[in-house]
């Protein structure tokens, strides 16, 4: 099943890394307003993406309780467990 490109850019989000709209860009292979309207879309419907700027970059990232990072299934064989 393929992911919209807002469902995308939120599993980019909820990866906890802080993001640029170079690295969104070469992910979703979008236009930067492309990606600004998803940003609004996302955020009006409650996504609390949050922003910052370090020099000319505008940096996006989610607050770190609203992130989900996966886990991985961990296996044990017999002689571990």
């Amino acid at each position: 099943m393929k992911l919209t490109p807002d469902e995308q850019l939120c599993r980019l989000l909820d990866t906890g890394d802080v993001l640029t709209y170079a690295r969104i860009q070469h992910s979703l292979k979008m236009s930067e307003r492309q990606i600004r309207r998803i940003l609004h879309r996302l955020r009006k419907g409650g996504l609390p993406i949050e922003e910052r700027r370090e020099g000319s970059l505008k940096l996006f990232f989610l607050p770190a309780d609203r992130q989900r990072v996966a886990v991985p299934d961990l296996q044990f064989d017999s002689a571990e467990l």
